[in-house]
């Protein structure tokens, strides 16, 4: 559900394949986008820092999803607002 474009695409490219080979593409493409993209985070802040994203340890199973994702480096000082953004979600976190 949370990459509807990427699945109408690959439900189109199935069609007329046996089940069991559907199945097994479906299965794997489910698993890269959920590697590249499911649990992939950005952080900005109102002064242009360049942050990495580092330490990503995540889970889940039966519809829930959990993890933690770490950012280098620390805001400076000068930085008053962060943005988080997760597909197309966006939270603004004031420092001040």
């Amino acid at each position: 559900m949370a990459f509807p474009d990427e699945s109408t695409a690959l439900e189109l490219d199935l069609v007329g394949l046996e089940d069991w080979a559907a199945d097994d593409l479906r299965m794997k493409a489910q698993q890269m986008l959920r590697t590249r993209r499911l649990y992939r985070f950005e952080l900005t802040d109102d002064v242009e820092t360049e942050y990495t994203q580092r330490g990503l340890h995540h889970g889940g199973g039966g519809g829930v999803m959990s993890g933690d994702a770490e950012f280098r480096p620390a805001p400076p000082t000068t930085a008053s607002m962060l943005t988080l953004s997760w597909l197309n979600l966006e939270v603004h976190l004031p420092l001040r």
